[in-house]
């Protein structure tokens, strides 16, 4: 983390002189001037704007220069500025690092649709940000490092379908009161939301195998949080300090959990975990003298979680399919009594002829 943020500080050094980041290629920058713009001339017969040399601080970015195609904000292009609204084209692609840093007084910004990069800490310290668009954003794959850090804020985000990564510190310390993470998502990296005060729910995708070293630490207003089966590692410190938390089900898939993942709460009996017995995460709360801990019964079938199985949980599986009530993902693995990975009538028909003793 530390070679990464000073990398980008070098970078915002020389940025009079070297284009960073691969959207704008690794040549020296040929400036031109038009009206308060200036652009950089780009690859490809294109421009990028550089920088802004006016006092408006509502904005609509130029999309043409002398009938060329503007692609792309330049790296720390807006930096430090007070403008307060942008309203960015359709035809820019890629937003460089540290592009609106520090903008304090940015209130909202909608980004392009046809964006495919973002950069470091794009966004990072824009305490007025309370929304970001991202309804016609397609292509964007991830939210890079610390892009909406300090961005006290902002109180929620929808992100595109398409992000496979949320990165390191991407929200750190951000407004986020909730925020649901797309199936897309399989990387969340180290940091990715500590120090959310206001966070208080999240929803995770079933496609999440790992949670990183202080992914949540330090989000003291989340109240709790549906781990997926797939997940098989919980990072050091990733729910540190916590007491608001409840009680958490270590789904049976976790094989490792690192070092103060649940300190100091679970040890204070603040925060119960639950697991199934015989599994890793038993161990861990017996090694890890954790002060209050629960180890279920693993009742295939039990869809409703009340520890029977019964006519209940067929009339709950039948109304989960027709989309009338919602199941976590522990009462989705004992609700998939077949095993086939779907929830569907065929579990309920399975349940039934339990039930009878076929």
């Amino acid at each position: 983390m530390k070679k990464k943020l000073i990398s980008i500080l070098l970078s915002a050094v020389m940025i009079a002189a070297v284009i960073s980041g691969s959207a704008f290629g690794a040549s020296a920058v040929t400036t031109v001037t038009e009206g308060d713009w200036v652009y950089a001339v780009n690859s490809g017969d294109t421009y990028l704007l550089y920088s802004y040399k006016g006092s408006d601080t509502s904005l609509k970015l130029p999309s043409l220069l002398y009938g060329k195609a503007v692609v792309g904000i330049y790296s720390g292009c807006f930096s430090g500025s007070s403008v307060e609204s942008v309203t960015i084209p359709h035809t820019y692609f890629s937003i460089g690092d540290m592009a609106f840093n520090n903008c304090t007084k940015l209130s909202s910004v909608n980004l392009p649709g046809g964006l495919t990069s973002l950069g470091n800490m794009a966004f990072a310290g824009c305490t007025s940000l309370e929304s970001v668009d991202f309804t016609y954003v397609q292509e964007l794959t991830e939210i890079p490092y610390a892009a909406f850090s300090g961005c006290a804020s902002l109180a929620g985000v929808r992100l595109p379908a398409k992000i496979a990564t949320i990165g390191e510190s991407a929200f750190e310390n951000s407004g986020l009161a909730s925020i649901v993470i797309p199936e897309s998502v399989t990387t969340l990296e180290e940091n990715a939301f500590s120090g959310c005060a206001l966070l208080e729910s999240i929803t995770l995708p079933s496609t999440l195998v790992s949670i990183p070293d202080g992914a949540f630490s330090g989000c003291t207003s989340l109240t709790g949080i549906d781990l997926p089966n797939t997940l098989e590692t919980i990072g050091a410190s990733a729910f540190e300090n916590i007491s608001s938390l409840g009680t958490v089900f270590i789904p049976e898939s976790v094989s490792s959990i690192g070092a103060n993942a649940f300190y100091p709460e679970a040890v204070q009996g603040k925060v119960t975990l639950t697991c199934y017995g015989g599994t890793y995460a038993e161990d861990y709360c017996k090694d890890n003298f954790v002060a209050s801990y629960v180890v279920l019964d693993r009742l295939s079938g039990d869809a409703n979680l009340d520890g029977e199985l019964n006519i209940m949980d067929v009339t709950y599986i039948q109304k989960y399919c027709l989309g009338l009530n919602t199941m976590s993902y522990r009462a989705q693995a004992l609700a998939d009594v077949n095993g086939d990975g779907e929830i569907t009538i065929r579990d309920a028909t399975a349940i039934q002829l339990i039930l009878v003793g076929a």
